[in-house]
């Protein structure tokens, strides 16, 4: 059967006006959102900023418009159409597209550096791809690719605001400055700010870590394998989460879902991504970056969602409870009124399902005497 994609809607908002790490591409055979990592986003480019979202959106609309002739390594056809692309070389394709771009600006250094995960419908195979933490619903089934990795630090941060709001710190002090933060990534700090009781909170910390350690295979299978003073000094280590997060990406082989990939120029780990078959006929989808509630959109769609992202913001401001998130929510457009904790972009098509006519002139053709041919 053929099939066709229309827009039915689209979203984009950053985080703060005038900032936006997300993409959006809307093609014939290819729809994604792009998500990059906010602080590995972007290089400068002509004395220009260029995000790492807009080059895969190039990758993507040069792969796609004219339907150009790519090499795909598991049929072995040179002359493959673009459209046929398999994920596994759709993902070869734009981290190379990324890479070449870089080298061809004199930013070689930046390869690898840059990232960002997407969610991508190809119309061809009706199939969705996930790479990182974005995700997809069609007929209202929701898929999702979360990043585990972020709860550790929710968790970590979350402990440190409860502990510094019963200190007395105020929501309003709080979300004026990242204290938590500030603590995380410097845990030295833990006695300026709580004193006699830093060391049980460093304690409850160091739990968490040593938790999501055990679960991820860094400290082996065995708890024998390990000394007191090995396990110590693998704490230190990951004692802020951001740095376990940085060993556990594009890696397959870690263990308790804390593995995940990106986009990154170089090499993304095929085994923490999802490549989902969608039924025969299935007529909605919607794709999302992370910044969303899935709820939301799985039940009202994207204007739905807009208005939970909004209102979950300045319900939980601070991040901690409904809106929970690695950080506080921003204020947008400097209104006062918290608005979101990420940038959000999501799009939703109708897919159109049309039954392939015969073509009658070949059939006349094929029936004919041959003397009359």
């Amino acid at each position: 059967m053929n099939k066709s994609i229309n827009l039915i809607e689209s979203f984009s908002e950053g985080k703060v006006k005038g900032k936006n790490d997300d993409a959006l591409y809307f093609g014939e055979n290819f729809v994604a959102v792009i998500d990059g990592v906010s602080h590995k986003s972007s290089v400068m480019v002509n004395g220009e900023e260029v995000k790492i979202a807009n080059i895969i959106f190039e990758a993507l609309k040069k792969i796609d418009e004219k339907n150009m002739p790519v090499s795909d390594e598991n049929n072995g056809n040179s002359d493959n159409e673009s459209k046929k692309i398999t994920f596994e070389n759709m993902v070869k394709w734009i981290n190379n597209y990324i890479k070449n771009y870089l080298i061809e600006h004199g930013l070689e250094s930046e390869v690898g550096k840059m990232e960002a995960t997407a969610a991508i419908y190809s119309k061809y195979h009706n199939q969705i791809w996930i790479v990182g933490d974005c995700r997809a619903i069609y007929d209202g089934t929701i898929v999702l690719n979360p990043l585990k990795i972020d709860d550790i630090y929710i968790k970590v941060r979350n402990l440190l605001i409860a502990e510094l709001q019963r200190l007395g710190y105020k929501e309003a002090a709080l979300l004026k400055r990242d204290i938590a933060k500030e603590i995380i990534e410097d845990p030295k700090l833990l006695d300026k700010y709580f004193g006699e009781e830093a060391a049980k909170i460093e304690y409850d910390w160091k739990q968490i870590i040593v938790k999501a350690l055990w679960e991820s295979g860094f400290l082996g299978k065995d708890s024998l394998e390990f000394s007191e003073d090995k396990i110590d000094k693998y704490i230190e280590m990951y004692i802020n989460p951001r740095n376990l997060q940085k060993m556990v990406k594009n890696i397959g082989k870690i263990l308790g879902g804390y593995g995940y990939s990106v986009f990154n120029g170089r090499d993304t780990d095929l085994k923490n991504c999802k490549v989902v078959d969608l039924p025969e006929g299935v007529k909605n989808i919607i794709l999302s970056t992370d910044g969303f509630p899935i709820d939301a959109l799985q039940e009202g769609g994207i204007e739905a969602a807009k208005e939970a992202r909004h209102g979950r913001a300045a319900e939980d401001p601070l991040s901690i409870g409904v809106n929970s998130a690695t950080h506080s929510s921003k204020f947008y457009d400097g209104e006062g009124t918290p608005r979101s904790t990420d940038d959000a972009t999501a799009v939703e098509i109708e897919v159109t399902w049309e039954q392939e006519r015969p073509n009658y002139d070949n059939v006349k053709e094929k029936n004919k005497n041959p003397e009359d041919r």
